[in-house]
C-alpha cells in the first residue's frame, strides 16, 4: 500500500512504520490503525465513535478509556519524532494537526 504522508510524517501501512525529521519508529497495529485515520482524515475534527469503529470495528465492544490510551501512545511516539501532534477537540473527538511554532 502506498504511505501516507502529511507535511514531514509519513506511515507506511504496510509495514507500520513511522518516520518524520530523519528518525522512524514501528507502531503497534492499534496505533497503526489510529495513525491510518487520522492521516486519511488530516486537520479534521474526528469523532470519537467513527474512530473507534474505524479501528477496532463497527461490532467490538470497547470501551472509550481505550481509545484515550492508544492516543496517549500516539501523541508519544509523534513527540519522540518532533513531528505532528494530536489535538483533543472537548466533547468531538481528535484531530491530526501541525505543531505550533514558538515565537
Amino acid at each position: 500500500s502506498p504511505l501516507l504522508c502529511f507535511r514531514d510524517l509519513c506511515f507506511d501501512p504496510e509495514n507500520l512504520e513511522l518516520s518524520a525529521n530523519g528518525k522512524s519508529l514501528s507502531l503497534s497495529k492499534k496505533e497503526a490503525g489510529l495513525m491510518e485515520y487520522f492521516l486519511k482524515n488530516k486537520e479534521q475534527n474526528l469523532r470519537r465513535g467513527l474512530i473507534l469503529s474505524y479501528v477496532w470495528g463497527a461490532d467490538a465492544e470497547i470501551e472509550e478509556g481505550n481509545l484515550d490510551n492508544y492516543i496517549y501512545f500516539l501523541r508519544r511516539r509523534l513527540r519522540t519524532l518532533k513531528s505532528r501532534v494530536i489535538k483533543t477537540i472537548h466533547g468531538v473527538g481528535y484531530r491530526l494537526e501541525g505543531i505550533q511554532e514558538d515565537t
